[in-house]
């Protein structure tokens, strides 16, 4: 994972870098809020197990939350773009059923397709690394019910889509500055591991420049 945000991150700085040169800035941001649904499976061990007998069972507690995103990056031509994502609040947990996400970064290479000259479909993939939580009805390994949270981190691959309007395209002047404005809407699967699974709706605004 590491070695893979690296090369990203040094993609990024090279283009950063070309775009100083040259007097063009490409760079935009954007905040969204998330509905974000977290599945962790854990394994249950049964008392006094002895390996290589017994090694328990295997259960899947799911939640729901919601939590706030931030993302910059910055475009590598008119087709593909380079963003960083990272969670900056997240609900606490609050009785079963509930998810928290506790930490969450990941570095992305976004194609762009434009149906319309005010709509933009983006298809991120890339990297991320999450940390997440689940409150949820489950079982000692004596099988007594218990209320438990159960934690669960991964580093893999991510992906999704968006769907962007730009506001400005449709309201002004498409040379004004406001015409980076947009508005959008998505769906990202953070992680599919067969341990953490984290998914979930997006909508947010954009502004970008020369987008």
């Amino acid at each position: 994972m590491k070695k893979q945000c690296a090369a990203l991150a040094a993609a990024v700085t090279m283009s950063f870098a070309a775009q100083a040169e040259e007097g063009s800035w490409s760079l935009f941001a954007g905040a969204d809020y998330l509905m974000h649904e977290v599945s962790i499976t854990e394994t249950v061990t049964a008392p006094n197990a002895e390996p290589p007998g017994d090694n328990g069972r295997t259960e899947r507690r799911d939640g729901d939350g919601n939590s706030v995103r931030l993302r910059v990056g910055m475009w590598l031509n008119e087709d593909f773009s380079v963003e960083v994502q990272g969670s900056v609040s997240s609900d606490e947990l609050d009785g079963v059923g509930s998810a928290e996400i506790d930490s969450y970064y990941g570095v992305f290479i976004s194609a762009r397709a434009q149906p319309f000259d005010w709509l933009d479909m983006t298809f991120p993939v890339g990297f991320a690394s999450i940390d997440a939580a689940v409150m949820d009805n489950g079982t000692t390994p004596e099988n007594e019910p218990e209320v438990r949270t159960v934690s669960g981190s991964n580093d893999g691959l991510a992906f999704g889509v968006n769907f962007q309007v730009r506001l400005g395209e449709l309201l002004s002047d498409p040379d004004s500055l406001i015409a980076g404005l947009g508005v959008g809407a998505g769906f990202m699967v953070y992680n599919n591991s067969d341990n953490v699974n984290v998914r979930g709706y997006n909508a947010g605004l954009h502004f970008g420049m020369d987008f």
